[in-house]
């Protein structure tokens, strides 16, 4: 049984170092969320963070760069619209 519970917290361990890790960048999560919501896991006081980025997983959390890029699209056509040209 120690055994068992030894293996459970290291793939617990490992499957969020992966989770963290994919985070980094702007891409889909899904896998490594549900890994790390594996049935029967504890997730403790990580559940309410968990639940807060499960709405991306799908898509990814965008990075600074997309961001910026979409900001500038937004700049340039928000004024067209205001002015009725867009």
């Amino acid at each position: 049984m120690q055994r068992a519970d030894a293996a459970a917290a290291l793939i617990r361990t490992l499957s969020l170092v992966r989770l963290s890790d994919t985070l980094r960048r702007p891409m889909p999560f899904a896998a490594e969320l549900a890994m790390v919501r594996v049935e029967g896991t504890d997730l403790g006081h990580l559940k309410p963070l968990l639940d807060k980025i499960e709405p991306y997983a799908r898509t990814g959390i965008p990075g600074t760069t997309q961001l910026r890029q979409e900001f500038v699209r937004c700049s340039i056509r928000c004024p067209a619209a205001v002015l009725g040209r867009g």
